[in-house]
């Protein structure tokens, strides 16, 4: 199992050294789908690189359905480390998410990260932050 993790870093480091990806924005995305009884769950955080997405970096979810708050947040530091080895950084970079990417605990991450974010709420919902500016309503 060794050998895979290390074969995947490689190929996460040689995404990051021969793109031009800047961190502008980040996008996270799931994606679920079975083969034959293997059920494959994967969150996956990426970039644009020429209108294209372009997943940096993933994890395997061990199980069916929705990601939770901490597989994003090991999804994040993952990405985060990645980058930093690089010379990057993603803070300051907005993340792209769908709903199923919410809670208050999630958003309060995201900004204890310095990361801003644009992620389409359910309807009628909202969450009231607190931020180094003060609390703010999200709508």
């Amino acid at each position: 199992m060794k050998r895979i993790e290390d074969f995947i870093a490689g190929i996460r480091s040689m995404i990051i050294a021969v793109t031009e990806m800047d961190m502008k924005y980040l996008i996270v995305d799931r994606t679920n789908w079975k083969r034959g009884t293997k059920n494959f769950n994967l969150l996956a955080i990426g970039n644009l690189m020429q209108n294209i997405f372009m997943p940096v970096y993933w994890i395997q979810l061990n199980k069916r359905g929705n990601s939770n708050t901490e597989g994003r947040k090991t999804l994040i530091e993952g990405l985060s480390d990645l980058i930093e080895k690089a010379g990057k950084t993603i803070q300051g970079s907005i993340l792209l998410a769908d709903r199923e990417f919410i809670g208050q605990l999630w958003f309060e991450y995201l900004l204890s990260k310095h990361l801003s974010f644009v992620i389409r709420l359910r309807e009628n919902m909202y969450f009231e932050l607190q931020t180094y500016e003060g609390k703010k309503s999200v709508r």
